[in-house]
């Protein structure tokens, strides 16, 4: 468990974010040997200070510190669905654009995306010029989809231009994520947009604009903006996980019985629309959740909100740095793994057990009012 004061709760330090902004420039010389192709990943501010062919340059500089930026890349290609560009010289710049774990880019630094990259090269430098594609990007995650994408649109509301060549998303965008977007891109003043879906695996782009990676304060500012949340909060609100076919709260039955003679509503995000969820999280008081994407939604509550994570050791920390992002007192209870239920720690089904339901008690009795 995290660390806490007295009372169990602490505000975490919001972790520095890194924005830089580039342009990639090729001059059309011939390709190398796809023998001698390596992709290689380097710092971005490393190349910019190098300079030399591959060299990024910056073209629209932030108005202060902590915004985010935006690139534009002339003939790159684009990893999907992680929406890594990759420069035809073979260099790549996670330090900016890598949203994953390490784990989802590993993969990328072998031959075969060489030779790949390599064989798209004659068609893309070949390829005629015109304005920049943006890059929006998406994922079938909730949360990845409200943190490190949807945030990118403040890039539009300061440069609408950048996207008169199109919007791209991944192929399986959906109607209700076009939902969000027609929300978000309304509350921004923007003109609507229909996306282009574009399918996984490499997509050369003659010409894309492409944000640096959203930070965690970014993705609060942005909502706090598009959705301010409520000046009273008073729900207190359990995120049941609804119909999952992994990593299952197998007593979640016992928890949500505990919550509610607390003053808890125990809700399923899933089976909510969005704008139902963004109402309830907007006037949150306080929010318990066992690890996973519905927790997004923290993004609708204000600073203040106490959140409960329910997890375990091999849960990542991105609903913490959210919560400290946000201003938002954040507590970590541990969590049980049913190690036959799956052989990836990720993924098992998980318990609470009496010691957690105890320390759950202990936490939630005598903090904010209970709602309706």
């Amino acid at each position: 468990m995290l660390p806490g004061g007295e009372d169990g709760w602490r505000t975490v330090a919001a972790p520095a974010a890194r924005f830089t902004i580039a342009r990639l420039d090729f001059d059309g010389r011939p390709t190398p040997d796809p023998t001698m192709i390596a992709i290689t990943d380097r710092p971005l501010a490393e190349a910019v200070a190098e300079g030399g062919e591959d060299a990024p340059r910056w073209l629209l500089p932030p108005d202060r510190p902590g915004d985010v930026g935006c690139v534009e890349l002339e003939r790159a290609i684009l990893v999907v669905p992680q929406f890594l560009p990759v420069t035809l010289a073979g260099h790549t710049f996670r330090d900016a654009f890598a949203i994953y774990g390490p784990g989802k880019y590993a993969h990328l630094y072998g031959p075969e995306l060489a030779a790949a990259v390599a064989a798209r090269t004659p068609a893309l430098r070949a390829a005629a010029d015109g304005p920049a594609r943006f890059v929006l990007g998406s994922a079938d995650n909730h949360f990845h989809w409200l943190a490190d994408f949807l945030p990118r649109l403040a890039l539009l509301a300061r440069r609408p231009d950048l996207a008169d060549g199109g919007v791209l998303v991944n192929a399986d965008f959906t109607p209700a994520q076009q939902a969000i977007l027609d929300f978000a891109t309304d509350a921004l003043g923007l003109a609507r947009i229909v996306p282009r879906p574009i399918p996984e695996g490499l997509v050369g782009v003659r010409r894309a604009a492409l944000p640096t990676r959203i930070g965690r304060a970014d993705a609060v500012r942005f909502w706090r903006t598009v959705a301010p949340p409520a000046a009273g909060p008073f729900r207190r609100l359990f995120i049941r996980r609804g119909a999952v076919s992994r990593r299952r709260l197998v007593d979640e039955a016992a928890v949500a019985a505990l919550l509610e003679g607390q003053g808890f509503q125990c809700i399923d995000p899933g089976q909510l629309s969005f704008a139902r969820q963004r109402q309830l999280f907007a006037e949150a008081a306080t929010v318990v959740g066992t690890h996973g994407a519905a927790l997004a939604n923290i993004l609708f509550a204000g600073p203040g909100t106490r959140v409960v994570e329910l997890r375990t050791a091999a849960h990542t920390s991105e609903f913490r740095d959210l919560a400290a992002a946000g201003g938002q007192p954040y507590a970590a209870i541990p969590l049980e793994e049913r190690r036959e239920s799956h052989p990836e720690p990720l993924h098992r089904d998980v318990e609470l057990g009496a010691p957690g339901l105890a320390r759950l008690r202990d936490l939630v009795t005598g903090t904010a009012a209970s709602g309706g």
